[in-house]
């Protein structure tokens, strides 16, 4: 599910401008111009980035395409046993992953739009990861 740039933390405004400039308005559209080392690379160097800030942001898109996953949340993944890529996050046991959130949440005071994800939704994300394509 494409989400617009600017929900991707680490996004900054400069950064949302020269993608834009390439065309690339949403999560979907970056990830598709990150296929590749090659693309990585190019894309980097129009938008005066490291090729590793950028897989960085290529890698927070992919994990956009999971229902329920972004913005704030893919911030607390990467947070939580270092879940930064689709991959990661498909090798994960539901019962851990969502202690571990729950956990992060309260230590960290965190306030979320809505509520916590539940146990149902965090054993959903790690069904969708495991079934999606692998793109990165």
């Amino acid at each position: 599910m494409a989400i617009p740039l600017n929900k991707l933390v680490g996004m900054a405004s400069e950064l949302e401008s020269k993608l834009k400039e390439q065309g690339i308005h949403d999560s979907d559209q970056l990830l598709d111009a990150c296929r590749t080392p090659h693309e990585r690379s190019e894309l980097a160097k129009h938008c005066g980035l490291t090729r590793p800030k950028l897989l960085a942001l290529a890698d927070r898109a992919d994990l956009a395409r999971i229902h329920g996953v972004g913005g704030v949340l893919s911030d607390l993944l990467e947070h939580i046993n270092g879940v930064k890529t689709v991959p990661d996050l498909a090798k994960q046991r539901p019962e851990h992953l969502h202690s571990e959130l729950e956990d992060l949440i309260e230590q960290k005071k965190i306030k979320l739009v809505g509520r916590a994800p539940s146990f149902e939704l965090v054993k959903d994300w790690i069904k969708q990861a495991k079934a999606l394509e692998k793109i990165l």
